[in-house]
This record gives C-alpha cells, sequence and structure tokens, in this order.
C-alpha cells in the first residue's frame, strides 16, 4: 500500500486504499526524542525529523513566502475535544450548528463533529464559522482582491448531494457572508451548490447574479460517495481588481474530492450568461465585503417550502478541519505522485521561509511529503519513515 505510515485508519477511498487507518490520532512520535529520524529527502532538498517535527529545506527560490503568518489559520483536529488546536493562530471556540462533538466514530476512530438530519421538520443546517477578523492579525476580508484561502476537511455522510432526484433539493456547501454591525449574516453571499450543479455568488455590488456550471460527470461521480471518510480539498483565490472579468478573469475556485479530479474548477470552459467574479466595485450593503466563512457548511434548505429537507434518518460528519488564508501548505499522501494521491493529509506548518519549511507530522498516516507553495504547484521533498 504505497505511501502508508501506519495501518488502521478507517479513511476508505477506493478498492486499493479501503482500510486504511490509524489507532489513534495521538501517534507515537517518529524517531527518537532530541535526535534527528530517518526523513529520506528527493534530491534537492535536505531534511531533518526530531520527534514529531520535520523540517525541510530547500536552495534559495525553493518555497517562497507564505502570506500573513507562518502557521494555519485555523487547525481543528477533533480528536479529543471540539476545542481548536494550538497549532493555530484562531484557538477560541467555534460557533456550531446542528453538529455537536463525538468522542468516537471519527476517521481514525477517536473523535468527530456528527450532526443528524431534523427528519423533516425544517432546514438541515450542519455548519461551522470562522470570522476574518477572528485572528488579531487579519488585513483583508475572504474577498479582497486576490485573497487566497485553502480548505481541508474530511467528511463522512449518509445521503448522495441529492442531485438527479425528481425532488428539487437546494443543498448550498462552504458559504461565505456579508456581516451587519451586529454580527448577522447579509448580502452579499458566496456558495458551492452541488445539488443545483454551480458556484454562484449573489449580491456583488453593481453586479447580477454570476454563476458557474460544474463539470456534471466529475460532480456526479463525487456526490455519489456515501457512507465512508473522504478528503475534500477546497482552494480559492479571489479576482485581482475589478476589472478581471469575462475569459480572462484571475479568480480561481478549485474542489477535489478523494484527490482527484475537481468537481468544480474555474477558469473553465463552461460558463452561464455571467464570467465569475468575488469582488467587485463598490456600491453594495458593507461594500461587497464577505467577512463570515462557513468552511463546514451542509445546508439543506427548504427555502420556499417547495424544497423538501435530506432524507430521514440523515447523517453528516466531518474531521481534521484545516483552514488558510495562503495557498502555502505541507501534505502527506498515499503516494509518491501528488495527482495520484487519494488522500492529502495536511501537517500543520510551525515554520515557513523561502529555504525552510517546518511542520508537524504527529497525526498523519502516511509517509509521502509534499511541500506546497502559494503557486499552488505541488514539490515532492522525501519521505517520512
Amino acid at each position: 500500500m504505497l505511501g502508508v505510515r501506519r495501518r488502521g485508519f478507517e479513511v476508505s477511498r477506493s478498492p486499493a486504499t479501503a482500510a486504511l487507518g490509524l489507532a489513534g490520532r495521538a501517534v507515537t512520535a517518529v524517531g527518537t526524542s532530541g535526535s534527528a529520524s530517518d526523513f529520506t529527502p528527493q534530491p534537492g532538498f535536505t531534511g531533518s525529523l526530531v520527534g514529531s517535527t520535520l523540517t525541510i529545506g530547500r536552495g534559495a527560490g525553493g518555497f517562497g513566502t507564505k502570506a500573513n503568518a507562518a502557521t494555519p489559520l485555523l487547525y481543528m483536529p477533533l480528536a479529543t475535544s471540539v476545542a481548536p488546536s494550538a497549532l493555530g493562530r484562531v484557538t477560541s471556540s467555534r460557533t456550531l450548528e446542528g453538529l455537536t462533538f463525538s468522542a468516537t466514530g471519527g476517521a481514525d476512530g477517536n473523535g468527530c463533529l456528527t450532526g443528524t438530519g431534523v427528519n423533516g421538520a425544517g432546514d438541515n443546517v450542519w455548519t461551522v464559522r470562522l470570522e476574518s477578523d477572528d485572528w488579531a492579525g487579519y488585513t483583508y476580508d475572504w474577498n479582497s482582491y486576490d485573497q487566497k484561502i485553502f480548505i481541508s476537511r474530511l467528511v463522512k455522510k449518509n445521503f448522495g448531494d441529492l442531485s438527479g432526484t425528481t425532488a428539487a433539493y437546494n443543498v448550498k456547501d462552504v458559504r461565505f457572508w456579508g456581516r451587519s454591525a451586529g454580527g448577522l449574516i447579509q448580502a452579499p453571499s458566496t456558495y458551492f451548490s452541488p445539488s443545483l450543479g454551480r458556484f454562484g455568488t449573489e449580491n456583488l455590488p453593481n453586479s447580477p447574479y454570476f454563476d458557474y456550471v460544474m463539470n456534471e460527470t466529475v460532480r456526479a461521480n463525487a456526490g455519489s460517495i456515501q457512507n465512508r471518510w473522504y478528503r475534500e480539498e477546497i482552494v480559492i483565490k479571489v479576482n485581482s481588481a475589478a476589472t478581471n472579468t469575462g475569459p480572462t478573469t484571475d479568480q480561481e475556485y478549485k474542489w477535489s474530492v478523494d484527490g482527484g479530479n475537481y468537481i468544480l474548477k474555474s477558469p473553465y470552459t463552461t460558463y452561464d450568461t455571467f464570467y465569475l467574479r468575488w469582488k467587485n466595485a463598490s456600491g453594495d450593503v458593507n461594500d461587497g465585503r464577505l467577512r463570515t466563512m462557513f468552511p463546514v457548511h451542509k445546508v439543506v434548505d427548504s427555502g420556499t417550502g417547495s424544497r423538501p429537507v435530506a432524507p430521514v434518518g440523515s447523517v453528516y460528519q466531518v474531521d481534521d478541519l484545516y483552514v488558510d488564508d495562503s495557498w502555502c501548505r505541507v501534505v502527506a499522501g498515499d503516494s509518491s505522485t501528488y495527482a495520484s494521491c487519494t488522500d492529502r493529509w495536511p501537517l500543520p506548518v510551525i515554520a515557513w521561509s523561502d529555504t525552510s519549511v517546518t511542520v508537524n507530522t504527529a497525526s498523519t498516516p502516511y509517509k509521502n511529503v509534499f511541500v506546497v507553495p502559494n503557486t499552488d504547484v505541488s514539490l515532492y521533498a522525501g519521505d517520512l519513515p
């Protein structure tokens, strides 16, 4: 089983990787405390693993700079509690809706967030909330020009994406909102909707409704996943200026499942009437600012009353949530080829410079390590023991 360090992990993705596992996320540290153990670097890289701390080196121009701060914005391993890890910058308790912490049942047998359906009595709402100013050092809104965002999470559900049925389901997954002075969500907003087959933005200033149509084959395949844990990665870049529109827009939104093909990748080739933008000229409420993010947002909206809620007995679970305000990241995968990985496990960054990156490796069951600079182009750095 290529790329696997330790067994016993429940995340199952394909017949070839159907029963990986870890007895617990608080694993025995690799190597001997206080001495360097065997990290095998690829040519052009150096590496030192002491305990669970890995430092990877490369020559000048190797990794570039990481915006805002070295450490991730939010890291919720969810092993023993719902509290965010001190390895991230945001450590205050998160506002949860419809989700509670379960001490067992997670991807590694430890904890996770679990939400159960309302069984026909209103909307199904399962969310985790994060504000752009939850980190004291913030200088941006979620849709500031050229802002980059990375979200990684493990998900398990016992229902599909609710598309392709006779019922007109309306499922919104990952959403950004404006925020009123009183802290309530308000327009504008952006969202990913698997049931509607699109990524949409609503109420951008001076703009009508923008829409993007997804790759239907890939979406249908991803949406059919049920009753197993799988990784979702969301990579976002806001357009760099109000004038970046039409076929030349430099906005990006990429969503992958199981490390495979993107459900959605923008810019793409098929659009609706307009080209997608996250940010436009001023003129709307709050100057079009998006300040509230739901990195977990599985909402089955009954809306007008004509839309049904999720099927009776629906269960939605989340584990290992990682959010950053940069594309810079380090992941461990189950293949030595980045694109062939069926899971890419984020390793919380401790320090980042152009020539050296340090991460915590304690949680990962995989050995193949990739550094991903702000270009979102992966670098295969070497192997953990």
